[in-house]
Parts: structure tokens; C-alpha cells; sequence
């Protein structure tokens, strides 16, 4: 996630008197605003003071917490990437939002067969939940490795070697805007209070609404879109970083190839939808990720989009799984076979998550 903005930062006011105070001065919330405030306000934020968002016991359960199998072809990924560079002495591997640490868990443990590989790598990760943290840094210690820690993607610019960059489950949560064509008109979509004072949902013109004509000319009338500038943002603050160091990225998300026909934002609390205007700074928001957006300014040599199941498949998932086969262990096997279906069948998380995979070649 994007680091709190200055406006974010009002320590004295709780999520919701900065919300009134919005409300009252504006007139309106913007949705990119709303969605930030509840993700990243500073003390009642969900991503900044909540302690156990991630896991059977959580509000939601990422790939690396359904089966070992996703943590260690990510590993194959990243060490085929290196030596792909070159094998260099020092690179930087970055995990943008480690959650428990569970996925930077299984890659170390995999590459190990490559010990060059973890004697080069200086880890840094994007995270700015305190909580959190602590749970990374146990499982570090267990590698004898410290973390450098960043509040956003900007903020690896400091990083003057190689990167590989991995980010599961993290741009879903960048901000959105929501926008309908009305009497021919764009309209944003924004947050208000009604008569009873309860939030509510409600259009107005904005010039971000106004630059929609250009965008999109060929829009028909009740035609929605879901944008998010801050994702193109973050994104090519990455791509320059890799352009200058070299280096290769792969995020992993649910999203689409295209432009989204509707709106995908929603609230996630104990696992289950909820009311996004409810229950504020306690439920996950997240929307679907543009990979086409993503795509279109990525000019790195090597770019490529594939849903999950592609990729984990081509990486060797297969393979793996009946290597961990000949385990005799029963109830190990099938906790295996489950994870390994829902991870690559076209009905659970194959085709609905995506991945982009690019990279760059080190400057001479």
C-alpha cells in the first residue's frame, strides 16, 4: 500500500471525525480518498493498526497461506531471475506486503539449493503494520537475515543493485475511482451522508469525471469504469527503479486483461463481503487489477501476462507436487492435493488471479 498522505496524518482526529471534517468542508468524499483513509489512517486504519487480517483466523487467505506449493515456485521464479542476470554478488529481493511472512518463508527455504542465491540477497520489504513486522522479522531471524523496511514502492529508490521485485495480493489494494455516463455525461461516483446522516453513495462532476470524454469517446450511456491511478502510478516508480538497476518483477493478483465493465470494489471481513460503508477501517477494500493498464506502460524487453494456473504449471507445480508425493504421510498428501486445486482450477484461483512478469537487463 501507498503510504498515509499528509491529510492522513491528523493525529487528533479519529477515522470518522476526518471523514466529517471532509464531509463538511467538501461536501463529498472521493472514493480513492475513502478507501485510503480506511486502509491507511494512522490509528485506526485497517492495514496500519490491525494485528490478525491474514490467515484461517483472519479477515482473508492469500495463496501462500492455501499451500507451500505457490512460496516454492516463486522460489524458481526468483533464482532462475538471478542467474538470469547474471548470478550478481548483491541484489535486492523485495517483497511488497509479506503479510506473516509465509511466502518470503517458503522462498528462502526453497532456494537454499542455491546457497549463493540467499548469501546475495539483501531482503526489503514493503510493509507498514507494526504488528506485522515483528512476525517478519522471526522468520528472517530463522535466516539470518534482516529486513529493510519501506512504506511504499517510491521509497525503493534507495536501491542502488539488481532487484527482484514480488508483490502477491498488493495492488488490489491501491486506491479507485468509480465513474457512470449519465445524460451523456461522466460522473464520479462519491461518498455523502443522507438526512439521517449515514453514508451513502451519490454522483458529481469532478474533473477527473471531465477527462473520461477523452478517455473513452466511444462510452454509451449508463457505461461504467473502474480506474485506478494510483496502481499506473506506484507501477512505473517500479519500472524506473528496475530500467536504472535491472532486475525482474512478478505480481500476482485477481484481476482482468482488460478494462473492468463494472465495478470490483468490495469489503472483506472475516473472510466473508461486507458493507463497504460499514464496519470502517475493519474491513479489507480491494478491487480487481487492470493488467492491461499495467501492461501498456511496462516497457521492459520481457513483459508477459498469464493467469495464475499457466504460470505456476510452467514453473514446475506439477512436478513438485509429486515429488512432495512420495511422502507416505496420508492426511499431508491430501492437505497437498487440496491446496494444489485450489491454487490452478479454473473454478478456485487459477484463472481468476493473474500474474505480469517482466524484466530488465542490467545497464552496462
Amino acid at each position: 500500500m501507498p503510504k498515509p498522505s499528509q491529510s492522513d496524518q491528523k493525529q487528533s482526529l479519529s477515522l470518522q471525525e476526518t471523514l466529517d471534517h471532509l464531509l463538511k468542508t467538501e461536501g463529498y468524499v472521493s472514493l480513492k480518498t475513502f478507501m485510503r483513509l480506511c486502509l491507511l489512517h494512522p490509528t485506526d486504519g485497517y492495514y496500519t493498526s490491525k494485528n490478525h487480517i491474514i490467515g484461517q483466523r483472519g479477515d482473508f487467505v492469500t495463496a501462500p497461506e492455501v499451500s507451500q506449493l505457490f512460496g516454492e515456485i516463486i522460489a524458481i521464479w526468483a533464482v532462475h531471475q538471478w542467474q538470469e542476470l547474471g548470478s550478481p554478488k548483491k541484489f535486492a529481493l523485495v517483497e511488497a506486503g509479506p503479510g506473516q511472512g509465509t511466502l518470503m518463508d517458503d522462498v528462502l527455504r526453497t532456494s537454499e539449493v542455491d546457497p549463493g542465491f540467499i548469501k546475495a540477497a539483501n531482503i526489503h520489504c514493503i510493509e507498514i503494520n507494526p504488528s506485522l513486522k515483528e512476525t517478519q522479522k522471526t522468520v528472517f531471524k530463522k535466516y539470518k537475515l534482516t529486513p529493510h523496511y519501506h512504506e511504499d514502492i517510491y521509497s525503493l529508490k534507495s536501491i542502488r543493485e539488481p532487484v527482484i521485485f514480488i508483490a502477491n495480493e498488493f495492488y488490489d489494494t491501491f486506491p479507485i475511482q468509480h465513474f457512470k455516463k449519465d445524460n451523456g455525461v461522466w460522473q464520479e461516483i462519491v461518498i455523502t451522508k443522507d438526512q439521517s446522516e449515514k453514508l451513502v453513495p451519490s454522483t458529481t462532476q469532478t474533473d477527473d469525471s471531465a477527462s473520461l470524454s477523452q478517455l473513452y469517446p466511444w462510452a454509451f450511456e449508463s457505461d461504467k469504469a473502474e480506474i485506478s491511478t494510483e496502481s499506473l502510478i506506484q507501477h512505473e516508480h517500479l519500472l524506473s527503479l528496475l530500467r536504472k538497476n535491472g532486475g525482474a518483477a512478478l505480481i500476482i493478483d485477481y484481476g482482468s486483461y482488460q478494462q473492468n465493465n463494472g465495478y470490483t470494489l468490495q469489503a472483506i471481513h472475516n473472510q466473508k463481503k461486507s458493507d463497504l460503508l460499514e464496519e470502517l477501517g475493519n474491513s479489507d477494500l480491494t478491487a480487481h487489477v487492470n493488467f492491461d493498464h499495467l501492461k501498456k506502460i511496462t516497457d521492459a524487453p520481457f513483459c508477459h501476462i498469464e493467469t495464475q494456473a499457466a504460470f505456476l504449471k510452467r514453473y514446475g507445480i506439477q512436478l513438485r507436487l509429486r515429488r512432495l508425493f512420495e511422502s507416505p504421510d496420508i492426511m499431508r498428501k491430501n492437505t497437498l492435493k487440496n491446496g494444489y486445486h485450489r491454487l490452478i482450477d479454473e473454478d478456485q484461483m487459477g484463472n481468476l488471479f493473474k500474474t505480469l512478469h517482466c524484466a530488465y537487463p542490467i545497464p552496462k
